[in-house]
């Protein structure tokens, strides 16, 4: 998608959601383009490996084909770019650090940190342990392993995680751990205005009154926990994966006083299965938690289940951010018989794809 198509794309969500935004336009925060295309913004790579080398797909000619190093910078961040050029400097090296090798992802952060993670069909851990110690003498980076045949699936050389940092626009500085192998958001631009947005929203809710307690579905590494936290007065996020609930812990940990942390639980829980028990008339873990007043929701592109509409329904606020303006709208039907639309705003993280975030704070109609 070039720039025009953007364009499109935002005035259709434009055009569709400015209607049920009376008195408060559409706050557009647009990727940077340049002469008509978004680059350098993908901090997250994925990369085929044949005989040793790094490719990419050709789709029209259905081939896999070296990477080519001056067309990377159109998609994939500065730092990756650097990266790749180190591996196609040192062709001989490399070739015997990914032989048996089908796919190489780079996992970077704003901060310069980066990683690697190689996929093989088969390696004996020795030969593991050689080649990714081969590669991060190479890149000077950390590296990670992955094969059914190894002892858990992987071997780490060095650390499984980049450090990444945001300033917001209020000067508080976060720094977050993201991990090998779990989603992070491949955009730092469009992660921050996101991340501002909510904080915004949060500012919001919390004007001329007391500050609300806040239920986080989708919390993932806690990329919006951290930020919102010291905005309400308790925060209680739902993650299915342990793994990033640790993390997300850890970034809690890492970026709050300990009182502050205290008052926020990451709980590890399918979010259609949490939101089922919370609806039981007879279940007191939704009695006890009555105090939850505002809810804050990121699903997969898929959008919200009706378990997770109907809990929705239930709080006073909703601050809702879809990656699928498709599964947002018929979502939309649902929340609007209870809620109105008080602000909005959509955001790049995919740039040159179809896909417009879009933000949305819902309050509950006053009958």
């Amino acid at each position: 998608m070039q720039a025009s198509g953007y364009e499109e794309k935002v005035a259709q969500v434009a055009a569709t959601l400015s209607p049920l935004l009376p008195g408060s336009p559409l706050d557009v925060h647009p990727a940077h383009w340049q002469d008509g295309v978004c680059t350098g913004w993908r901090q997250r790579c994925k990369f085929g490996v044949t005989g040793g080398q790094l490719t990419k797909w050709d789709v029209a000619n259905r081939e896999a084909r070296p990477v080519d190093v001056s067309k990377l910078h159109a998609l994939a961040c500065p730092r990756i770019c650097e990266l790749v050029a180190k591996m196609q400097s040192s062709n001989k090296d490399v070739a015997e650090a990914l032989s048996g090798a089908f796919a190489m992802r780079f996992l970077t952060a704003n901060s310069g940190d980066a990683l690697a993670t190689v996929q093989y069909k088969h390696i004996e851990h020795v030969d593991a342990e050689a080649a990714a110690a081969k590669l991060a003498q190479l890149l000077g980076i950390d590296v990670v392993a992955r094969c059914r045949s190894l002892p858990d699936g992987r071997l780490v050389h060095g650390k499984d995680y980049v450090t990444e940092k945001y300033t917001l626009q209020d000067g508080r500085e976060l720094v977050y751990k993201q991990l090998e192998g779990f989603f992070s958001n491949p955009n730092f631009v469009a992660c921050t205005q996101t991340i501002n947005w909510l904080c915004s929203c949060a500012d919001m809710l919390v004007e001329g009154r007391s500050s609300p307690s806040l239920l986080e579905l989708y919390c993932g590494n806690g990329n919006h926990t951290v930020a919102l936290a010291p905005k309400f007065r308790r925060v209680l996020g739902v993650e299915l994966h342990p793994t990033l609930c640790e993390a997300a812990n850890f970034n809690l940990s890492s970026n709050l006083s300990p009182s502050l942390a205290s008052a926020t639980e990451i709980t590890s829980s399918p979010a259609e299965f949490f939101c089922g028990r919370a609806l039981q008339p007879d279940e007191s873990f939704f009695q006890d938690e009555s105090d939850l007043r505002a809810l804050l929701v990121d699903p997969p592109r898929c959008g919200l289940d009706d378990v997770t509409l109907n809990l929705c329904q239930k709080f006073d606020a909703v601050m809702y951010i879809s990656c699928s303006f498709e599964s947002l709208m018929p979502n939309l039907d649902k929340l609007l018989e209870t809620h109105r639309i008080v602000k909005g705003a959509t955001f790049d993280h995919f740039p040159g794809t179809e896909y417009i975030e879009t933000g949305l704070l819902l309050l509950r109609r006053e009958h």
